[in-house]
């Protein structure tokens, strides 16, 4: 067996790992090349220079404290910061990155309204479900025919991970807006919340019954199971018709909500699959280090009826990142190849009525999983190996149904049907970056060029794609 065609598995493999402060600001990615030269004595130091630049320097948390939003810190990224609370200790995991920005941010656990709200079964449900379910990091470029086996879901940031970033964003935005603690409260819960209502296993367990099954519509009923909707409305004045309504993207704020998703999910998964994995991704996060501090471009209108962003160019540059997040990852072919295996695993409990939506709804991944695992096809020993698959890609479904008809020797497992994706080019901005003059969609301040080149990327992730089971000897 050549070396191309011997099995790897995660934790053995060599994959070519981002280069180091990969997803941080470019003054820490300084950093970090000269703790490397340090640690292989290239220069010189001593053994106090080196715990000063492994340690940072210490600094009161109290320093990034803004009375506008007080539950949440704001902490400049571009410097190497040991920063303390008020009892000396280091805020440590707390403090949250938001990858390609200037900021961190540390939200109080104990001060403010903003913890509380967010202190559920609800909310820390999330936590046990991946951010991107089972999708797979296409194989290394350097190596395209590697054998590679996962063990476990192989992007480990998850749901709440990027739930407590939407509400640390959106508590920030709003605030410095000038929106009141009492007007922000039951935006900022409804935006955090959003995908509560995510089942467990995430879309690939969605798809077995997409509308039944899809979060946006089952936000109310597990708002009103676990209760919150009723306390809410008490403590923080929530309005679950009008949450439910933002959910969906409807008005301003749901456009808001839909905004800081994006914002949150991309910084994320662009850091976890750029980490991993050469590509397009990789490269747009190494040449624009700084694209999510397009956080910062949002503003509303003086009668807080209205908001958009102040720079074009940085909201493009964010806009093909998410582009190329599709591309490389989301509506790759290769990535989504284990994600319909569990799709149909699960799918039969289902449709038997031995899982039900409640349970989908209620439990978290390791508890479906524990349910299922027997009836997973490629899951031998705890492993599943999407390199068993093979697959081809049409322009439509009846070249796809006509490729399976004459292939009809191939072991044929399903049709995936990709839509391509949103590229937000109708995204409000403000003319010459004044919050008092016109607000027009992003495309109307775009060359052709721009526009064009992203319509090629929505276009080259769209198709019918065919996926068949290898032969062992192949």
């Amino acid at each position: 067996m050549s070396a191309s065609k011997r099995k790897r598995f995660v934790g053995l493999t060599q994959p070519v790992l981002a280069p180091p402060g990969f997803g941080y600001h470019p003054r820490m990615q300084v950093y970090f090349r000269t703790l490397r030269h340090m640690e292989r004595r290239i220069i010189p130091c001593t053994l106090s220079d080196m715990g000063r630049l492994v340690h940072g320097k210490m600094t009161p948390l109290s320093d990034f404290y803004d009375a506008r939003h007080p539950s949440v810190y704001v902490i400049p990224a571009n410097k190497h910061l040991w920063v303390i609370d008020e009892w000396g200790d280091t805020i440590g995991f707390m403090n949250t990155r938001l990858w390609f920005s200037s900021s961190n941010f540390y939200l109080d656990r104990e001060n403010g309204w903003l913890f509380p709200a967010l202190d559920t079964d609800v909310f820390w449900r999330q936590g046990w479900l991946s951010q991107l379910g089972y999708l797979v990091p296409p194989p290394p470029e350097h190596l395209p025919d590697e054998r590679i086996a996962f063990a476990c879901p192989p992007f480990g940031h998850t749901r709440w991970l990027h739930a407590y970033i939407c509400a640390m964003l959106a508590e920030v935005i709003l605030a410095r807006a000038g929106f009141s603690e009492e007007e922000r409260r039951p935006i900022v819960i409804a935006i955090a919340y959003h995908d509560c209502a995510t089942v467990a296993g995430s879309d690939s367990v969605k798809r077995i019954d997409p509308k039944n099954l899809d979060e946006e519509r089952n936000f109310a009923w597990v708002l009103k199971r676990a209760g919150l909707a009723q306390r809410w409305k008490v403590e923080y004045g929530f309005n679950l018709v009008h949450a439910s309504s933002w959910v969906r993207n409807r008005g301003m704020f749901g456009l808001l909500l839909d905004i800081i998703d994006k914002m949150s999910y991309v910084s994320l998964d662009c850091y976890n699959a750029g980490y991993q994995r050469e590509g397009v991704i990789r490269d747009h996060g190494m040449t624009y280090p700084l694209f999510m501090d397009v956080w910062e471009d949002i503003r509303f209108t003086p009668d807080k009826k209205r908001f958009a962003f102040l720079d074009a160019d940085r909201l493009y540059t964010f806009l093909l990142a998410r582009a190329y997040e599709h591309k490389q990852l989301l509506l790759n072919p290769y990535a989504r190849t284990f994600d319909f295996d569990l799709t149909q695993a699960i799918g039969k409990y289902y449709w038997q009525g031995k899982i039900t939506k409640e349970n989908l709804l209620t439990w978290n991944a390791e508890q479906l999983l524990a349910r299922v695992e027997p009836l997973l096809p490629h899951f031998h020993g705890g492993l599943f190996e999407p390199y068993q698959y093979d697959f081809k890609r049409f322009s439509t479904a009846y070249e796809a149904r006509n490729f399976c008809r004459n292939n009809r020797r191939l072991r044929i497992h399903h049709i995936d049907h990709l839509r391509g994706f949103n590229p937000c080019l109708e995204w409000p901005v403000f003319v010459d970056s004044d919050i008092h003059g016109k607000i027009v969609p992003l495309r109307q301040l775009l060359s052709q060029t721009k526009i064009q080149f992203m319509q090629r990327l929505v276009d080259s992730t769209k198709g019918h794609c065919v996926y068949w089971i290898k032969n062992p000897e192949q």
